[in-house]
């Protein structure tokens, strides 16, 4: 695969962003995988993981933007990363990238934090991505108010309050209804993963109103994110991707 470096600057954000870029040794259209790191990480989480090594033989461009600790969402500070996620980011690499222009060859992930905003991005935009998947997703933004490593999350986000009656809050009934999904969602995990209630909670809750179109699963506890590399490239190329375990 290429892998392209890019910075620009965004109007969205009003500053200089990077994202990184792999592409398929083709020129023919492309599906596209957006791919979302975990907060307090930045955007070579994913080529630190050896993703490139499940999509090699994919049609796949695999696009990895940096959202700094927002969780890619609009912050209180204006700055609005979740639309730059979903509108400037798509628009722009549809011009610089030979990216097909289908839902059907669209899609989302994130890790962490970057998992809650890939399920956000299927509700909120429902047309938009054909699957979207999340590896041990951080449901509860709530507990990331507990001042962990010097990161107030209320920098970003506002209080706590503010945020529960946001469009931003994936629990909120009032802006983000779950009857409106045209999205297939994969939440993956483990049963010794400490987000695997949350997980196991968004499953039940967004079963209820879409039972074919949420699934869950649970890997074995060991090299969990190589399983889960695995995983997420079945899921978006319909094929298992022969890969070597990690060491």
């Amino acid at each position: 695969m290429r892998w392209i470096q890019s910075q620009i600057q965004s109007s969205t954000l009003k500053m200089p962003i990077g994202f990184d870029v792999l592409l398929p040794e083709s020129n023919k259209p492309m599906d596209t995988l957006y791919l979302l790191h975990n907060s307090n990480m930045e955007h070579s989480q994913w080529l630190r993981l050896g993703i490139e090594s499940f999509f090699e033989h994919s049609n796949c461009a695999l696009i990895m933007p940096q959202g700094n600790n927002s969780l890619f969402l609009n912050t209180k500070n204006n700055y609005n990363f979740f639309d730059f996620l979903t509108n400037e980011l798509p628009s722009l690499c549809s011009t610089w990238f030979p990216l097909k222009n289908e839902r059907t060859s669209r899609y989302i992930s994130g890790i962490g934090t970057g998992g809650y905003t890939a399920i956000l991005a299927a509700f909120a935009i429902p047309s938009f991505y054909h699957k979207a998947v999340a590896i041990e997703g951080q449901f509860d933004i709530n507990s990331l108010y507990v001042n962990e490593n010097g990161n107030d999350i209320s920098k970003w986000l506002g209080d706590q309050e503010t945020f529960k009656n946001s469009t931003i809050n994936l629990w909120n009934p009032t802006s983000i209804s779950i009857n409106n999904l045209d999205t297939d969602i994969t939440l993956i995990t483990n049963e010794l993963s400490n987000v695997y209630e949350q997980n196991l909670k968004l499953s039940n809750y967004l079963s209820k109103s879409h039972p074919n179109k949420i699934h869950f699963e649970s890997l074995k506890s060991k090299q969990v994110m190589f399983h889960a590399m695995s995983k997420l490239s079945e899921i978006i190329t319909d094929t298992l991707e022969e890969v070597t375990p990690w060491q």
